[in-house]
């Protein structure tokens, strides 16, 4: 027992002396648990509706009022057409579309059987599942009271028949194997990557080769890249084996252009790379490269809108969100994947991805050489 007490002062020692593993011990997952708690919900609101309303009667101002007051939903824009509904699903400004069709209040008044259409974007099969629930429920419940209430005026006792026809776009089955295993890719290229590039470099500063390689001739950007280009291939290769499981085992529809999807995920890698060297050039063990890694991932994971709908998260927390590269690489994936969105579509989170992948790699690159020199 006291050899056993001995080994666990000098830890307690070690710990205690390294203070950035004790902010990373202490003080990262604090805030982790302050800002996740938040963002972990499966609660669903404001939910983006977008309305195209050809009969702009009375009844259908109070119900487009009625979804605009509750939580749940959120009327983003108004269309003037139909051929508006598939822009504005692929560029992901609505996920939800209402019909009110010409002559749907007259309709309702002489007590005929009219359909009301209504357009659900599947990609986030969960959002589509609960928002489906939800519009029915509304529809079927609550509006109906309303349309009750606005008829008495005309003598009418009865409530008409109003039946919802619902249709699911881009996920008509609406399989969560079609929207998680996109998300996989980003959630495989940042684990991979980031943890196994700082761990390397870790261990090369804790066994010494570092200095060892630097009084060879090898130049200092030879010895970076010779270092990051494994990784490069490895998360392309980890890429492709999961685009393949996913598209031939669990049958996720590719509907995009390959090409792009590989020059997102190679944008994508300059960020998870940068990260991984971030980590190696301000840990002294591979434990505490571990940590640091653990630190950077967890949020890229949580706040991403890979689980929890970004829609959902207080304002705070949304905000957040706009500087988490792995969320713009998940909208690409799942354009690319699931609405078969191109260039034109995709082009502003490549963009904003592309920022983010250049100015932190060549950060991590610009104190990694500070370093070695």
């Amino acid at each position: 027992m006291f050899r056993i007490f001995t080994i666990f002062r000098k830890e307690i020692s070690q710990i205690r002396r390294n203070r950035l593993l004790v902010g990373i011990m202490i003080v990262a997952p604090v805030l982790q648990l302050l800002i996740l708690g938040y963002a972990a919900t499966f609660e669903v609101k404001n939910v983006r509706i977008a309305i195209l309303d050809e009969d702009r009667s009375k009844l259908t101002r109070t119900i487009e009022d009625a979804l605009n007051s509750s939580e749940t939903f959120d009327i983003a824009l108004y269309l003037e057409n139909l051929k508006q509904i598939d822009e504005v699903l692929k560029k992901g400004k609505a996920d939800v579309v209402v019909i009110f069709k010409n002559g749907f209040e007259k309709s309702i008044i002489k007590s005929e059987k009219f359909e009301l259409p209504i357009i659900i974007d599947g990609t986030n099969s969960n959002s589509a599942t609960i928002a489906m629930g939800f519009m029915s429920s509304v529809i079927m419940d609550k509006f109906i009271s309303i349309v009750e209430n606005k008829l008495s005026n005309f003598g009418i006792k009865f409530i008409p028949l109003c039946e919802p026809e619902v249709r699911i776009w881009f996920n008509p089955e609406i399989r969560s194997t079609s929207f998680m295993v996109p998300g996989l890719i980003g959630m495989i290229l940042i684990t991979v990557t980031l943890i196994m590039t700082s761990m390397t470099m870790v261990r090369e500063k804790e066994q010494g080769t570092v200095e060892l390689l630097l009084v060879t001739p090898i130049k200092t950007y030879e010895l970076l890249l010779g270092k990051i280009l494994p990784f490069i291939l490895i998360g392309l290769f980890d890429a492709i084996a999961v685009i393949l499981v996913g598209k031939f085992w669990f049958r996720v529809p590719l509907r995009g252009d390959v090409f792009l999807l590989f020059v997102s995920t190679f944008v994508f890698l300059l960020t998870t790379l940068g990260l991984g060297i971030f980590s190696s050039v301000i840990s002294k063990t591979q434990q505490q490269a571990l940590m640091t890694a653990y630190f950077f991932a967890m949020p890229n994971i949580v706040l991403s809108g890979f689980v929890f709908p970004v829609e959902s998260m207080p304002p705070v927390i949304k905000f957040i969100t706009n500087f988490i590269p792995l969320k713009y690489f998940l909208i690409i994936l799942r354009g690319i994947f699931l609405r078969g969105a191109g260039i034109e579509v995709l082009y502003p989170q490549i963009l904003i991805l592309l920022g983010f992948g250049v100015f932190i790699f060549s950060f991590s690159v610009f104190k990694f050489r500070k370093y070695l020199g």
